[in-house]
């Protein structure tokens, strides 16, 4: 899906071809390493635009980020 968003973007140059890599593992995410090439130009708007367009492709596809979840149990000793 991510080299999909990649390779509809206009400014993501096909030479050299983007990396994308599983980063880390972690307890509550898996990390992605995405690093696209484009013309200097572009940089900026290849930096803020392609995390936007892949939640949105992810969303689409019903993938849902993970995040930790804490259960807090309120004690009243005074009662």
């Amino acid at each position: 899906m991510i080299d999909k968003i990649l390779a509809e973007h206009d400014h993501v140059l096909d030479d050299p071809a983007p990396f994308v890599e599983v980063e880390t593992l972690n307890d509550s995410s898996v990390d992605f390493l995405v690093r696209p090439f484009c013309k200097g130009e572009h940089y900026f708007g290849i930096l803020y635009s392609v995390p936007e367009l892949v939640k949105k492709g992810l969303d689409e596809a019903n993938i849902e980020i993970p995040f930790p979840h804490r259960k807090v149990i309120v004690v009243n000793e005074n009662s």
